[in-house]
C-alpha cells in the first residue's frame, strides 16, 4: 500500500478515484457538488494505491471557514482491509506537521464500521442530524 500527496501534477489520481470508487460515492458525497478546482484549497490531498497500481482510497483536509473537515473514502469492494486505518494515521499525522489540532468530520450514521474507526482515533461525536454523524478530534 502507498499513499500518494495529490498536486496539480498528479490531480487526475482524484479523477480515476471518482471513476473507480462504486458505491462508495452514495455515502461520499463530497464531489457531489464540487469539481476538481476544489483540490486548489485542500491543505492536504492524498491517494492509496495498491501495489499494482490500483486506487484504493482518498482523503483530504479542506478548511471551510475557521474549520478544517476531514474526507476519506475507500472504494466499493476494498473496505476492513486496514486502509482506511493507514489513511487515517497519514492524514493526521501530517494534519499535527502543519499544526492543525482541531478536524470535523461527518458521516452516514449507518456506517457502522468508519464510525468505529473514527472513535478509535479519538474522534468524537458532537452532533447527528437528520442520519448523519458529526465528529471532531482535539488534540
Amino acid at each position: 500500500m502507498q499513499i500518494v500527496v495529490v498536486d496539480n501534477t498528479n490531480r487526475d489520481l482524484v479523477q480515476e478515484f471518482l471513476s473507480t470508487a462504486g458505491t462508495t460515492l452514495e455515502t461520499f458525497r463530497y464531489f457531489n457538488k464540487r469539481n476538481l478546482n476544489c483540490l486548489d484549497n485542500h491543505l492536504l490531498t492524498c491517494i492509496v494505491m495498491d501495489s499494482e497500481g490500483n486506487i484504493n482510497g482518498y482523503s483530504h483536509l479542506d478548511r471551510e471557514n475557521d474549520v478544517v473537515w476531514l474526507g476519506i473514502a475507500i472504494v466499493q469492494g476494498k473496505t476492513r482491509k486496514g486502509i482506511g486505518k493507514a489513511l487515517i494515521a497519514f492524514v493526521l499525522n501530517e494534519a499535527r506537521k502543519k499544526h492543525i489540532s482541531r478536524i470535523k468530520l461527518s458521516v452516514d450514521s449507518r456506517n457502522l464500521a468508519a464510525r468505529s474507526l473514527y472513535e478509535k482515533f479519538n474522534f468524537k461525536i458532537i452532533e447527528e442530524i437528520n442520519d448523519i454523524c458529526f465528529y471532531e478530534r482535539i488534540t
